[in-house]
């Protein structure tokens, strides 16, 4: 007799179903560790649409920009200026009751147009002296006449990290950089958050004279794959004892007039920034989201939704002090 061909068991498909789910499990954890290209683009693009799509939360009326736009550098001249126009800067600005001055940008040489240099060089080139005699002497170094404007206020200049591996303990530290207990680790492991942390195996900062008595941060930016910055790090590590703000922390650290920020960590590492009781959600690399305003471009210079002050109306002491009064000023430039 003919047996009737009889279905699967239900056991059986429960294996297959099983089998069939343990591998898609496989699967996605491989794709999540290796994070392919293709994986990471359309995360970026979803996270994209996502930031476009909710709704903004109230901004900051406490930072104003100062823009040395194309406007600026036809009416005072090319970049860079005589420092003797950046003291006037400063001046005009604290004058205006500024709160905190923040130069997003690096002096790592001296003022080449300084009366002093320019005797120097005109000695070299020609072997003939250049006569200072009738110049009051604290009109012959700019970068002196910088540093007496800048020097003892709240002032943050910016700073480069140099990307590195992580040294150990016990290198040589600078005396006096300016970074020392600026930012505290707070961490309930033995060791410091910093194997997770960008490193640096040196610091490109200003020329030292322009380091008494100001702040410093670093400018690093870290865009992601297809060119486009989503985050920031607020701290970097050198070695394992030193954390080194950004230029944003350090300029929101003198705001709030605090004598330090704090990077508190766990054994995954970084958790948060907090400078006094704001707290500062990061990643475990101390990376903060970014939420991009509408910033652009037109034919008048920089479109921004934060307020703007062209830099040469504050030279010429023409704006109104209430825009900078009680506000981090931010010195950058959008000029091609």
């Amino acid at each position: 007799m003919k047996k009737t061909p009889t279905s699967a068991s239900p056991r059986n498909g429960s294996f297959h179903v099983w089998l069939a789910g343990l591998a898609l499990t496989a699967l996605g954890m491989a794709i999540y560790i290796a994070q392919p290209a293709f994986v990471q683009s359309a995360s970026n693009l979803l996270y994209d649409a996502f930031m476009r799509t909710t709704h903004q939360s109230p901004k900051s009326d406490s930072v104003v920009l100062l823009d040395v736009d194309e406007e600026s550098l036809e009416k005072m001249g090319q970049w860079p200026w005589p420092r003797w126009m950046l003291a006037d800067l400063a001046n005009e600005l604290f004058d205006a009751g500024a709160a905190v001055l923040v130069f997003d940008m690096l002096f790592p040489e001296p003022d080449r147009t300084s009366p002093a240099a320019i005797a120097e060089t005109y000695g070299k080139r020609f072997g003939l002296p250049l006569p200072l005699d009738d110049l009051p002497e604290d009109s012959r170094d700019f970068d002196a006449f910088f540093s007496r404007a800048i020097r003892d206020r709240p002032v943050v200049l910016g700073c480069e990290m140099i990307p590195g591996g992580n040294p150990a303990d016990g290198i040589a530290y600078p005396e006096n950089d300016g970074f020392a207990n600026r930012v505290n680790i707070h961490s309930p492991s033995a060791s410091p958050p910093s194997p997770t942390l960008f490193s640096a195996l040196d610091v490109k900062q200003s020329i030292p004279l322009l380091g008494i008595g100001t702040h410093r941060g670093f400018i690093n930016a870290l865009p992601d794959a297809d060119g486009t910055i989503r985050s920031t790090p607020l701290v970097w590590s050198w070695g394992d004892r030193r954390l080194y703000p950004s230029l944003a922390l350090e300029a929101f650290r003198l705001f709030r007039r605090e004598p330090c920020a704090t990077a508190v960590a766990d054994h995954d590492g970084l958790r948060e920034i907090r400078v006094g009781n704001i707290r500062i959600p990061t990643d475990a690399l101390g990376r903060m989201a970014l939420n991009y305003r509408s910033i652009g471009t037109s034919d008048h210079g920089l479109v921004s939704t934060f307020p703007r002050i062209p830099a040469h109306l504050a030279l010429s002491g023409r704006f109104d002090p209430a825009q900078v009064r009680n506000r981090i000023v931010l010195v950058g430039t959008s000029a091609a």
